[in-house]
């Protein structure tokens, strides 16, 4: 009960459960349904007592494989959205377009992701792939930033959630190592 309305506060995507054997079967029974959807896994060991770095240890592959798998669906869903003319964009020059136009529903971000030095319009706050010249709206010189940290600024700015690929960062560096899955 209070795991699920802690779940209810504040929804988390994945619960990693660490119990005996014994007692995995009547915690089984009690977690609620919305609970059950989000288990990622179950450590079957008894750390009640134990030290928080030895718990850590013992969840981590489960983190790991839940992390891996949650890449992967993005990165399918990405690629077959960018194969099918679908909505998805990849590369800085359109990731920047759409998060501008407010059509970005995911950022997706290569770990370690170094993209080009971006300019930004010091009046207007357009940005651009290049940090070369002038803003096409009003003239201004464009002033470099960095463009992984202004692309997370400005998806936290419009509550966009981003994906930082640890394990399939590669599919993303094959596609500018920024993408984005879009609403429309």
């Amino acid at each position: 009960e209070l795991l699920l309305r802690a779940h209810r506060r504040h929804p988390f995507d994945h619960i990693v459960i660490v119990a005996s054997d014994e007692l995995w079967p009547v915690v089984e029974k009690s977690l609620h349904q919305d609970l059950r959807d989000r288990l990622a896994g179950v450590v079957a060991r008894d750390l009640e007592h134990a030290p928080e770095r030895d718990i850590a240890r013992a969840v981590a592959p489960v983190i790991d494989s839940a992390e891996r798998e949650r890449e992967r669906s993005l990165i399918s869903r990405l690629e077959q959205a960018l194969g099918t003319a679908g909505p998805a964009t990849s590369g800085l020059d359109e990731v920047l377009a759409t998060l501008q136009q407010g059509r970005v529903e995911m950022l997706l971000l290569a770990d370690q992701a170094k993209l080009p030095a971006a300019g930004s319009c010091p009046r207007c706050g357009g940005l651009y792939a290049s940090a070369d010249g002038d803003c096409r709206l009003d003239g201004e010189a464009l002033v470099p930033v960095d463009a992984v940290e202004y692309l997370t600024a400005q998806a936290a700015r419009q509550s966009i959630p981003v994906m930082v690929a640890r394990h399939e960062s590669d599919a993303l560096r094959a596609h500018g190592e920024v993408a984005a899955l879009l609403r429309w």
